[in-house]
């Protein structure tokens, strides 16, 4: 072989060799060290939380997936280095997300911990006839899981929590959230019923303390309102006269509160704020609320897509 041949065969070799990858390329998915991913779930508490999925993601495709154990805690000890999405996942909480997540090679990051703080209830997987889901218990009223098939596109179907309220009764009908709440923001989809009563209040009792002590946001046919109920006593504190709303339709309606301060959203728009600056309620439970104001009927409603972010 001449000169020029041995000379160009050592530039073609050297030339593949610079197209190869190193094996030490933190990059280089057939790096045969592997990336590693570990962490700690947690609920809306800082309590761990157990049976959590958590899934390692490339495009629309779950490339791993593990489940949180008893503590909490969660490993993928071999990963393919790359670019992922890191998906959480658990029961009555909304999804975690993180996105251009890098997972090299040569890397051990065990402190990717997940906070799952957004409380979700959609009633999917509640039994039929259920008075008290997950989360809820019933104070007032009649309460019950039950089928809505109607407007797929406006609410999760099939199952809703459905309330009745009796005209003869003292009180409203009334189940609230487990937890005392002081600054959050709490929403829910409502629908009344058309075979209700012809006269309806219905909405969000919020830092409710007891029947005579809370706040509530309501919609009636033709306004939608905040009031504040102290010592049975209750205050108009915001109003909205210019709104009608009509039954078998949904609403989302929604609140957030910081201290003293209440904003009202109506479908994720802002109505109105209002400062609450005498003897303000500071903490307590959120609920789902409806009332009949007719004599002679019963009211009825449907809640569904409950959030709530303490």
């Amino acid at each position: 072989m001449g000169r020029l041949s041995i000379a160009a065969c050592i530039v073609l070799l050297v030339t593949l060799a610079c197209l190869e990858p190193p094996r030490n390329n933190p990059y280089d998915p057939n790096n045969p060290d592997k990336g590693y991913l570990a962490g700690t779930a947690y609920d809306h508490n800082g309590d761990f939380l157990e049976g959590a999925t958590v899934k390692l993601r490339i495009g629309d495709i779950d490339d791993y997936t593990t489940q949180t154990d008893f503590q909490g805690n969660y490993e993928f000890a071999e990963v393919d280095p790359g670019l992922y999405t890191v998906v959480g996942e658990a029961e009555y909480y909304n999804t975690l997300t993180f996105e251009d997540v890098e997972i090299k090679s040569y890397t051990h990051n065990d402190t990717f911990n997940l906070y799952f703080e957004e409380l979700y209830f959609n009633f999917e997987n509640e039994q039929s006839g259920t008075a008290e889901p997950f989360g809820f218990r019933q104070l007032f009223g009649t309460w019950q899981i039950q089928e809505d098939q109607g407007e797929p596109g406006q609410h999760s179907i099939p199952m809703v929590y459905g309330a009745v309220s009796d005209p003869m009764s003292t009180f409203y009908a009334l189940s609230v959230l487990r937890d005392t709440l002081t600054d959050f923001w709490f929403g829910a989809n409502i629908k009344v019923l058309g075979s209700s009563a012809s006269s309806w209040r219905t909405g969000i009792a919020l830092r409710h303390q007891d029947h005579n002590n809370y706040y509530l946001v309501q919609f009636t046919a033709s306004s939608l309102s905040l009031v504040k109920v102290r010592d049975g006593s209750p205050l108009p504190m915001g109003i909205v006269d210019t709104l009608s709303f009509a039954a078998d339709m949904w609403y989302y309606l929604s609140a957030y509160l910081y201290g003293g301060t209440i904003t009202v959203y109506l479908n994720f728009e802002e109505l109105f704020q209002v400062n609450d600056t005498s003897s303000p309620l500071l903490a307590g439970v959120a609920g789902l609320w409806l009332r009949s104001d007719d004599p002679l009927a019963e009211a009825s409603a449907n809640f569904d897509d409950v959030y709530v972010v303490p």
